[in-house]
Parts: structure tokens; sequence; C-alpha cells
């Protein structure tokens, strides 16, 4: 993940986040962000999850580009993954990115549960999709 633009939104100043290829997180400097943010404080396995997040989205042909905002992301990702379980993953990763305060262990949990309930949904769609 990389920081570029900014944009505000209401009360805070949003940056985004870059999604690296595959090929990409083989770079040396890349690969240990990403280790770095998966086994840290829970701020930062928010922002872990956030990351895989966004790379199933664009997994599943959801267009995020580097100018997208997370409500921006939502918006788009809505179609394929449930709308409650985005919004508290949004709340979450707005928290851990963005202000001072310290994310708890509760706070890791509901953003792990809503993250789970969006990969179920998700799974469910392609499920009743191909007719099984």
């Amino acid at each position: 993940m990389q920081c570029s633009k900014r944009k505000k939104c209401n009360d805070f100043v949003e940056t985004r986040e870059k999604v690296y290829k595959r090929e990409n997180i083989e770079n040396k400097s890349n690969k240990k962000l990403y280790l770095k943010l998966k086994r840290r404080n829970y701020k930062d396995q928010i922002r872990y999850y956030y990351y895989k997040f966004l790379k199933g989205c664009s997994r599943k042909n959801v267009k995020v580009i580097a100018s997208d905002t997370t409500y921006e992301i939502n918006k788009k990702a809505e179609m394929i993954f449930k709308q409650k379980a985005l919004d508290h993953m949004r709340k979450f990763y707005i928290k851990a990115k963005y202000t001072q305060s310290e994310c708890t262990l509760e706070d890791f949990q509901i953003f792990h549960k809503s993250y789970k309930k969006s990969s179920l949904v998700q799974l469910k769609i392609l499920c009743i999709g191909s007719g099984n």
C-alpha cells in the first residue's frame, strides 16, 4: 500500500492506498510493508484486511482506481458485497488510518466479522449465480 493523492471528506482528509499487483509484491520493499501490516497492532491488522478486501474487489472486477475514496469503493462494491458489512469495515478502517486513537481488540473483531460476512455474501452470490 502506498499513500497518494489527498481528498477532503466531511470532517477528515482521506488519503488513498494503492493496491499492488502480485508480481509487484515480490519487490522487497513492498513485501516488507505487506508483512508489517499483517503482524502488527490492531490498527495495522485492520489496514491489512482492508487491503485484502481491495484485492478481492479487483479480482471480482470492481474497478478500484487510485482516486477512489473508501466511500466510492463502497458504492462500487455494494453490488457484490453486503452493504452493512461494507459500512462497518469503512468505519473501522477510517478510525485505524486517520485518527490518533488506538484500535481495540473489540474494534478489530467487529471489523474482521464484517470482513468475513462480506466474503460469505459474495460466495453465496457466486453459488446462486452458477446454479449450484
